[in-house]
């Protein structure tokens, strides 16, 4: 009767989804609000929204079994959350968004191409927890400006300079506590209608709305890498007003952060009696602590209050120097780091204190990561959109507004950047009958004076100073090799075990040499004899070596094993790549692995042509090609799935 019982209570759940499924089916097709909701509001959201007023009807009626996590009694597991007369759910929690401001032409560009992008996201997605919207601006004297009239604000008075009462003791971030202490006394705070307020700042831009992942107890706020409670610097000022548990304190700032408004009311007296003692009577602060003290000051007021933090890693995301990939993942960009390409494409805010960012800036060099052209499409789309945009048109001839459909993404259709084509270029044919070209290519480290070398494929060599190890944001140089002539590449012997080789031309950063093998059994060896400017031949030869065990078979048939136009087949022997921003990694012979931090293993999935496995320090990693113009991998780290570029680097940096 059991077995029974269990095929019936199944075939009941299965009648139930056909049911739930053919309604939804049927709602999608007629019912308009229910067409509206599914078009404004992503699938994420839907079931963020759902299990957030779930928690928060569980903690509020206080039924149900600690930790059980069943549902209660009559629930339908999987239902779509009920929706309002407006067609959105009824489970969201809206903030307003306060965005703190100062006086100045700095302040004002960067406040107006932010209450575009607030209004963008704000109609794009009429079912998202966005709210209204309030600049608090700190102004001398508290005289509005200009900007009244274009967004709502507030105004109220900035700190003087200088010490003393009324004072910002030469720290103009002391004006955002300041304001918000000014704001919470006014008309304007008691009439704003949403529960919650997230606070964000000028340089904030969003890209979606940010959920509302905050409870009436606990604010939820952005984790900066750099607010550590552990690092040895910061610890014993901390201790002068925290004397509990270093895993408390919560490394968030003031903003983005969202949290009630009876939780702003409460922590803010906290937050500015923090950051004005720390600011006017603790030298130590000021020194270890910096531009973030005033961020210190709200952490640590927070915590004296027993407040903490639901912190969200992926409330915003902060690019710089050479930027990242992955920003569909986070709802806000805060663009106060500079970035960059080599010698080539930049931006930084801090260039436009005294007048307005340009119009229509250059877009970076296709391949660059995600996270330029984000930028760039955020700031050019603004100030083409926004009426009486002071600043220059930048370069109208290169790039005009829209830009051009290949180059709105870094890794669509553009052709590959000048210096880093993906694959590079041949220098030699793979298929010369040379011996040499299959026992060389991907092959070390050599060891080479004080630089370690790599001969990788298609011409490429890498040399780096000092001992092998991790470079952040490239590899130190990166060259070429060539044979010395045609008739040279014909000779060397038959298996790549030959006693003597051709020689090579080899053209670092470091100079050009040419380079004599000799791949004696157990080791190999080159003798490099410096190539004058002038085209003749100075001073003495040196030797390398090969700094690890040579290779037993030749590149060719190593290669001849792998499937033709799989990705094994294409990176065999290649690099340099940057994993992670870190080089230098190559895929090299015989299934080695180079990595910034040590050596590992490579080769293909079995059964999977487009799939590479790849394994260093016990840690399994899958690798697809995520763009073959740009020479860009994508690693997945099985055991939790964690998503990293692996980027061909080859740009000859010669710094």
């Amino acid at each position: 009767m059991r077995g029974v019982r269990e095929v019936c209570l199944a075939a009941l759940v299965v009648m139930m989804m056909v049911s739930w499924y053919a309604v939804n089916l049927d709602s999608e097709l007629g019912a308009v609000g229910e067409s509206r909701f599914r078009r404004s509001v992503s699938a994420a959201q839907r079931r963020a929204w759902s299990a957030s007023a779930g928690q928060l009807a569980a903690s509020d009626s206080g039924g149900g079994s600690a930790g059980s996590g069943a549902p209660a009694a009559g629930a339908l597991v999987g239902a779509a959350p009920a929706l309002g007369a407006d067609g959105c759910p009824l489970g969201r929690r809206p903030y307003h968004v306060l965005m703190t401001a100062a006086s100045g032409k700095y302040q004002e560009w960067q406040s107006r191409i932010a209450y575009y992008h607030y209004l963008k996201q704000k109609r794009l997605n009429p079912c998202s927890e966005m709210g209204g919207f309030t600049r608090l601006v700190n102004l001398p004297g508290g005289r509005p400006d200009r900007l009244v009239d274009e967004m709502p604000s507030v105004v109220v008075k900035q700190l003087s300079g200088g010490r003393g009462d009324g004072g910002d003791y030469g720290f103009i971030v002391m004006n955002r506590p300041w304001g918000v202490m000014q704001l919470l006394k006014t008309a304007h705070w008691a009439k704003i209608v949403e529960e919650y307020v997230l606070i964000m700042e000028t340089d904030h831009l969003f890209m979606h709305p940010p959920l509302n992942k905050a409870t009436p107890t606990s604010p939820s706020a952005f984790k900066f890498y750099y607010m550590n409670s552990k690092d040895p610097k910061f610890i014993p000022v901390i201790r002068k007003y925290w004397t509990g548990s270093l895993d408390d304190v919560d490394p968030v700032g003031p903003s983005p952060a969202i949290m009630t408004k009876t939780m702003l009311e409460k922590l803010t007296p906290a937050w500015w009696d923090f950051s004005l003692r720390m600011k006017r009577d603790d030298p130590d602060a000021n020194r270890e602590f910096g531009w973030v003290l005033e961020m210190w000051g709200y952490t640590l007021g927070a915590l004296s209050l027993g407040i903490r933090h639901v912190v969200d890693p992926d409330f915003q995301c902060e690019p710089q120097g050479t930027g990242m990939d992955g920003m569909s993942l986070y709802p806000i960009y805060h663009y106060t780091f500079d970035v960059r390409t080599e010698r080539v494409w930049s931006i930084s805010k801090r260039t436009f204190h005294g007048r307005y960012f340009p119009k229509n800036h250059r877009l970076p060099p296709p391949c660059s990561s995600e996270s330029h052209f984000t930028l760039t499409t955020l700031f050019n789309e603004a100030s083409a959109n926004l009426p009486h945009w002071e600043g220059d048109d930048a370069h109208g001839d290169e790039t005009p507004w829209p830009p051009p459909a290949h180059h709105w993404r870094h890794d669509h259709s553009a052709p590959a950047a000048a210096g880093a084509p993906w694959p590079p270029p041949v220098a030699q044919p793979l298929a010369s009958p040379a011996a040499f070209t299959h026992a060389v290519v991907g092959t070390g480290p050599w060891r080479f004076g004080d630089k370690v070398m790599f001969f990788l494929a298609r011409g490429v060599v890498t040399s780096q100073k000092g001992p092998l190890g991790a470079v952040k944001g490239g590899t130190a140089s990166s060259g070429r090799w060539r044979f010395l002539s045609d008739a040279d590449a014909a000779t060397g012997g038959g298996d790549g075990s030959a006693a003597s080789a051709a020689p090579l031309i080899v053209a670092t950063c470091g100079g050009t040499f040419e380079l004599t093998f000799q791949l004696d059994g157990s080791r190999w060896q080159f003798r490099a004899k410096p190539v004058g400017d002038g085209g003749g031949d100075g001073g003495e030869a040196r030797v390398g070596s090969l700094d690890a065990p040579p290779p037993k078979g030749a590149h060719r048939a190593e290669s001849a094993q792998l499937a033709p136009g799989s990705l094994a087949a294409i990176i065999a022997g290649a690099g340099p790549f940057a994993w992670a921003g870190m080089t230098p990694a190559a895929f090299l012979r015989e299934g080695r692995f180079q990595t910034p931090w040590g050596v590992g293993t490579w080769g293909p999935k079995r059964g999977v042509p487009n799939v590479v496995e790849a394994t260093f320090f016990g840690i399994e990693h899958e690798l697809t090609l995520g763009s073959a113009e740009c020479g860009r991998l994508l690693s997945v780290r099985r055991k939790d799935g964690d998503r990293v570029p692996v980027a061909f680097t080859h740009e000859s940096p010669c710094e």
